[in-house]
């Protein structure tokens, strides 16, 4: 069984969304889709036993978006890296690392004991990550 896809965009050819692309490789544990024009993650969440994603400069502009990461438990490294949600979005980092708990690295960057911390005050009002209540365009995610 697969466990690490490394599919970076090139000057040709580019993925926009998943789909139901990823849907058997449930396995994966290293994913690489940077260099690409991604807008969507939908299909994502095929990939339950995911540790590591590299979406570096890609089309996420959403935190909507990003959210469709919380059903990837195993995740611990995470790049988002000149994707426009990160210029967008104030507290993008602040909620990833909330969304993530088990995340040790978003975007080439160590998370800190303090960003933990400060990301459990700034979403303290979250009753629970099930909650879409205060994450933009999540509603139309579940």
């Amino acid at each position: 069984e697969l466990r690490s896809l490394s599919i970076p965009g090139t000057y040709q050819e580019k993925i926009t969304h998943l789909g139901h692309s990823l849907m058997h490789l449930t396995g994966l544990k290293s994913l690489d889709l940077s260099r690409n024009s991604l807008v969507s993650l939908e299909g994502i969440q095929f990939l339950a036993a995911l540790e590591s994603l590299n979406l570096y400069y890609n089309c996420i502009s959403s935190l909507a978006e990003v959210f469709r990461l919380h059903t990837l438990p195993a995740l611990v490294d995470v790049d988002l890296r000149l994707n426009p949600v990160g210029k967008a979005e104030s507290d993008y980092r602040l909620f990833v690392v909330h969304l993530l708990p088990g995340l040790r690295r978003l975007d080439d960057r160590p998370v800190r004991a303090s960003e933990r911390e400060a990301s459990r005050l700034c979403f303290a009002a979250e009753d629970s990550l099930d909650s879409t209540e205060g994450i933009p365009d999540a509603r139309s995610l579940v």
